[in-house]
C-alpha cells in the first residue's frame, strides 16, 4: 500500500506512475463512451467506372511536389522537384490503361537552392527557349490492366525535352 501511494503521488513529476491493480478496468460503454450504432442502410455505394479520360492538374497539396527526381552516381547528391505539371490518362471500358501524356513547365523545377536553380534553368535546361518537357505513351488496344491497384507497371513511351525525343521506360504505380 505504501509503495502504491508513492507511485501515485505528485512527487514523481514526469516519472512513470504505475496504476494499482485494485482499480477496476472499465469498458468504453461502462464509462459512457459507447460508439453510436451503425446504420449501414444509409450508406450508398455508387457504381464507379475508371474508364474514360482522366485529367491531372497538379498536386492537391502545395507542399507535396507533383514530380520529384534524383540522379544516379556520380551525381546522386542532386535531386529536385517540379510543381507545374498537367496530363491525362485514357482508360478503356475493361479498365486497361491505353494512353497518356504529361507536360511539365520546366521553369517550375527546383533543386532547393536558388543559385543552383538559376544556373540549371539558364545554362543546362535553357528554360526560356525550351519551356516544356513531356512524356507520352500509347499502349495500343491491349493496354495495361488496372485491376490490381498498387502494383508497379513498366510503361514504355517517349520523353521529349529541349526538342530532343528519346524512348524511355518508366515505372508507375496506379
Amino acid at each position: 500500500e505504501q509503495i502504491e501511494s508513492q507511485l501515485l503521488s505528485a512527487e514523481n513529476g514526469d516519472a512513470l506512475s504505475a496504476v494499482p491493480t485494485a482499480i477496476d478496468a472499465l469498458s468504453w460503454e461502462e464509462m459512457g463512451l459507447a460508439l453510436p450504432a451503425s446504420n449501414d442502410s444509409q450508406i450508398q455505394i455508387a457504381d464507379f467506372s475508371k474508364s474514360g479520360t482522366w485529367q491531372f492538374d497538379g498536386s492537391p497539396d502545395p507542399d507535396v511536389p507533383a514530380l520529384s527526381f534524383h540522379f544516379q552516381a556520380p551525381l546522386e547528391r542532386y535531386a529536385g522537384e517540379v510543381q507545374d505539371i498537367t496530363g491525362e490518362l485514357t482508360i478503356d471500358e475493361a479498365e486497361r490503361l491505353q494512353a497518356g501524356r504529361f507536360v511539365v513547365d520546366v521553369k517550375s523545377m527546383t533543386m532547393g537552392m536558388a543559385d543552383l536553380d538559376e544556373k540549371v534553368l539558364k545554362k543546362y535546361l535553357k528554360a526560356r527557349k525550351y519551356p516544356k518537357a513531356s512524356f507520352e505513351f500509347d499502349l495500343g488496344s491491349d493496354g495495361i490492366s488496372l485491376a490490381t491497384p498498387g502494383e508497379n507497371r513498366a510503361i514504355a513511351g517517349t520523353f521529349e525535352m529541349m526538342d530532343t525525343q528519346i524512348p524511355l521506360q518508366i515505372e508507375a504505380r496506379f
